[in-house]
């Protein structure tokens, strides 16, 4: 029973300190790219539109994403006022 609790108190500190390195990591990782954000959208808009040209996707996602993309792309060069 002791070492259960000892294990699971041990989990616990090791989820916790994972935690605040993913989001160190996480904070890192959108300094440095976090402009170039809006490609990662723009890809996705375009798997949208071939699937809605061969496949039976549908056009709102197409609108959607797209509306999505122009505005990460008009946040990060710093064109959007809030």
């Amino acid at each position: 029973m002791v070492m259960a609790f000892i294990d699971l108190f041990k989990n616990t500190q090791n989820d916790e300190v994972e935690e605040e390195l993913r989001g160190k990591i996480m904070k890192k990782l959108l300094a440095k790219y976090g402009r170039h954000f809006w490609i990662v959208s723009l890809s996705v808009t375009f798997y949208a539109s071939y699937d809605f040209t061969y496949n039976e996707g549908d056009f709102f996602s197409i609108l959607m994403l797209a509306v999505l993309t122009y505005v990460f792309f008009i946040e990060r060069n710093g064109k959007l006022e809030e």
